[in-house]
């Protein structure tokens, strides 16, 4: 599994609305869960805390959250991160790994996604899978433990209505209303300090590219965890109180998507 790199004694001295006997209470109940891994204190109480500290909510996402990961093998399945395949990916965005910046951040207020849509094109959107992209949104709206606090576009392209239509079907209303779209970097840092912003945006932090090559060198030295997260981090169906899941018991049947036509 995934080790986790954040005090835990830390966090419930950070946040004293958390109540260890609380969590205690749902790591018991993940342990007898015959279908789940076994879940540490720390992995249940990012979920605990992502979900406003509801114990039912937070079984819920747990369970979302195991079941995406057995089921989405887009997302979770041949995360060799050695392999050519993945090494082309991470190159580009990193998001596919959010479970191992997670564990290292450990409990925060929220997160906010900023996405420079600098260089990109309508040859990048017409390449978009759009089943894969429906299933990302599902795992990151329903069962990422994590409080999204806003979505910020900047150095925004003319297109960005397409861009929008294609996201926001996948959207739930919550998420819908965190969007923003900056046509200048002043109205931006109204939502975020420019003291949290890497150089290339005049901020005091180091570049892009530095931060980046940090991320990747972090998947790269879990490298052998991951692999046994990507084994171990499931659901056994076969154990499944009642019924047994399958992907289209999340998505339907995959079914057929019309070719994304650009205007």
């Amino acid at each position: 599994m995934l080790s986790v790199n954040f005090d835990l004694a830390e966090q419930y001295k950070r946040f004293p609305k958390v109540k260890v006997e609380d969590v205690q209470k749902i790591v018991a109940w993940v342990h007898v869960q015959p279908h789940m891994p076994n879940l540490s204190e720390a992995e249940v109480l990012l979920f605990y805390f992502a979900c406003k500290c509801s114990t039912e909510i937070t079984k819920q996402v747990i369970d979302k959250n195991l079941t995406c990961h057995t089921h989405i093998e887009e997302l979770f399945s041949n995360l060799n991160v050695k392999s050519p395949q993945l090494q082309q990916i991470i190159n580009l965005t990193t998001l596919l790994f959010l479970d191992i910046f997670i564990r290292k951040d450990g409990l925060q207020a929220g997160y906010i996604v900023v996405l420079d849509q600098t260089g990109f094109t309508l040859g990048h959107l017409s390449r978009i899978n759009v089943m894969v992209l429906k299933k990302a949104f599902y795992y990151y709206q329903e069962a990422l433990p994590i409080q999204l606090k806003g979505i910020h576009f900047i150095n925004v392209v003319p297109f960005l209505d397409k861009i929008l239509a294609l996201l926001t079907p996948f959207m739930k209303k919550e998420w819908h209303d965190l969007l923003h779209a900056h046509n200048n970097l002043e109205d931006y840092f109204q939502y975020v300090p420019l003291d949290l912003m890497p150089k290339e945006y005049g901020g005091p932090e180091v570049k892009i590219k530095q931060l980046h090559e940090k991320s990747c060198d972090m998947i790269l030295e879990k490298h052998e965890e991951i692999l046994e997260y990507e084994k171990m981090y499931r659901i056994n169906e076969k154990l499944r109180p009642g019924k047994p899941k399958n992907i289209s018991d999340l998505f339907g049947t995959d079914g057929n998507f019309k070719k994304l036509e650009i205007d």
